[in-house]
């Protein structure tokens, strides 16, 4: 198959192809157009000649010929190699025809297991009451293909046999387990079922959801040529069209979260599989969510998921917040305890990840006002430190000082003092990386640099000073507080130097007047992919740094004045706002 995707590549122009449905400007070595995939005003739209590629920087969708074709005609892969195949006069290799057919015979086997499951639920009086009894009714057990696994073999081995496949072709597809010597067994036994589709809606795998005193409570299908669990998330089918409109996703534990965040109408819920969240889950939300909340158990171990799924995403620079549930509970629960605008609610009112960490702290200490505990205090201490969130932290700061025994005499004395001693240790953590940078081979010294380069809205406003076309929007802004990180202030400083007002000097005549080390670092601030800036996009940039300029002259003068109501009420705006 490798031969045959090659030769359509060469025979087919991306750029042609897509310029069939969207009409393409040139704009420099590539080519844009108004998206196809969501409604804009402005182009973000962009198809690259060179690497046969293209990009949205509105909705993210991005890919090659073979994606484009999937997407517009809504097909499989299978399905866009026959049709670009088609178009280029190219006859397919028995091997490609071969795996395509296995394929379809693996998706319709697939198909035939869930139709039994489903014609299984109600059929169990057991397994229909106990679905019922966790609040999914007629629609839901619809709308998400639910059914049951009855507790023995032999009835899920005749359908496989009588729909035409044997039982090798279910332990393939983790349907069956056991092998030929052995024998056979049904994997998944009185449990409800719950139909894993991918996210164009193919059927690839099972979850399981075991009913009273059955264990484990969750099994998922094994690792199976449909399925890659750690690439798969649940209710990505449905949430995708949502997900183009919003850009928001709402990360949940489970299958019943998910649904139980639908129930709620949050639309764009999706769920891991048994597993933490990966990178690879993270890099498919990527092109189509720029927010991410998480809604996970509010238990100690939901809680410390959260928190490294929080990690992940802002690897990915995805924004995130964490909704605050209380031990023992979980979407599902509150759904069915409390009601619709409840659930709506915990996820309107997510908090940062390093407020969520600290409020677990104070749960875990069971802190209140003149609490001592030392243990306490440099555990929240290390945590503000370890932020980097800085302004987050030094909010945090004038709220946690009441509840230090020294606030009962002091109030500001104790905030002042609480800062000074975070301060502190953010300060002598900045000293180990940069002896460990130092320590490191070149190679990965070089790295060290690359992560702390600006990212975001700094690097934006940085690359449009060096654009001609772009520089009169930013220039006269470089010298204000908008760029706050050393990387970045070294970075418009060494622009400012050269010329108070905007230049009309081109990029490499910009970067030939600046010291070697400073182009290196301009250089690096380009993406791979070079990604093209517009005055729309340095509009929104210098907006979001307006505003997280606000929030840090706001946390400044509460921490001037932490008994300023309105100061408080200022904050939680701003916060709201970024």
């Amino acid at each position: 198959m490798p031969d045959d995707l090659d030769r359509i590549r060469q025979a087919v122009d991306i750029v042609e192809l897509i310029g069939e449905r969207v009409v393409l400007k040139r704009s420099g070595r590539s080519l844009k157009g108004l998206c196809p995939f969501h409604t804009e005003k402005t182009p973000s739209f962009y198809v690259y000649p060179d690497s046969q590629s293209y990009y949205c920087f509105g909705c993210k969708a991005s890919g090659d010929l073979f994606d484009w074709v999937q997407r517009s005609e809504n097909v499989d892969f299978r399905e866009s190699l026959e049709i670009l195949a088609r178009r280029a006069g190219i006859q397919l290799s028995r091997g490609s025809a071969r795996e395509a057919e296995v394929e379809q015979r693996r998706f319709a086997l697939m198909e035939e297991a869930c139709k039994f499951f489903r014609e299984a639920l109600p059929k169990s009086e057991e397994a229909a009451a106990y679905a019922a009894s966790r609040g999914l009714d007629g629609e839901a057990v619809e709308q998400w293909e639910i059914g049951y696994a009855p507790d023995e073999h032999e009835a899920f081995a005749a359908m496989i046999k009588r729909a035409g496949f044997t039982l090798s072709d279910g332990a393939r597809l983790s349907l069956v387990a056991g092998s030929e010597s052995e024998g056979y067994r049904a994997y998944f036994r009185h449990r409800l079922i719950f139909p894993i589709r991918n996210a164009r809606g193919r059927l690839v795998a099972f979850g399981g959801r075991a009913l009273p005193g059955v264990e484990p409570k969750y099994m998922n299908s094994r690792e199976t040529p449909l399925f890659r669990k750690r690439a798969t998330l649940y209710g990505m089918h449905l949430a995708k069209t949502a997900l183009l409109d919003e850009r928001h996703v709402l990360i949940a534990e489970g299958y019943l979260d998910v649904i139980a965040c639908r129930r709620a109408g949050l639309d764009t819920a999706v769920a891991p599989l048994g597993t933490s969240l990966t990178r690879e889950q993270v890099s498919l939300l990527s092109r189509k969510a720029d927010r991410a909340t998480l809604i996970y158990d509010g238990d100690e171990p939901g809680r410390k998921a959260a928190e490294s799924a929080a990690e992940t995403l802002r690897a990915e620079e995805i924004r995130c917040r964490i909704a605050m549930l209380n031990p023992g509970d979980d979407p599902d629960t509150l759904l069915r305890r409390e009601g619709r605008a409840a659930l709506r609610e915990r996820v309107e009112e997510a908090v940062t990840p390093l407020r969520f960490a600290i409020e677990g702290l104070k749960l875990k200490h069971r802190a209140q006002p003149g609490i001592s505990d030392p243990a306490f205090w440099e555990s929240v201490k290390r945590r503000l430190a370890s932020a980097a969130e800085r302004m987050d932290a030094d909010q945090l700061v004038a709220e946690l000082a009441p509840l230090h025994p020294n606030a009962a005499f002091d109030l500001r004395g104790t905030i002042v003092s609480l800062k000074a001693e975070v301060d502190a240790l953010r300060t002598r953590k900045g000293r180990t990386l940069r002896r460990t940078a130092l320590s490191r081979p070149p190679e990965q010294a070089s790295m060290t640099a690359r992560e702390e380069q600006p990212k975001g809205a700094e690097r934006i406003l940085l690359r449009a000073a060096l654009d001609p076309d772009l520089r009169h929007l930013v220039w006269d802004r470089l010298g204000e507080a908008l760029i706050c990180t050393g990387a970045g202030r070294k970075l418009a400083d060494a622009l400012t130097a050269l010329s108070e007002r905007a230049p009309n000097w081109n990029r490499t005549a910009t970067l030939n007047r600046l010291e070697p080390t400073v182009q290196a670092a301009f250089s690096r601030l380009e993406s791979p992919a070079g990604d093209p800036l517009s005055e729309q996009v340095v509009a929104q940039a210098l907006k979001r740094l307006e505003r997280e300029r606000d929030r840090r002259d706001c946390t400044r003068r509460l921490m001037e004045n932490p008994e300023d109501p309105t100061l408080h009420e200022e904050f939680r705006r701003l916060r709201s706002e970024i």
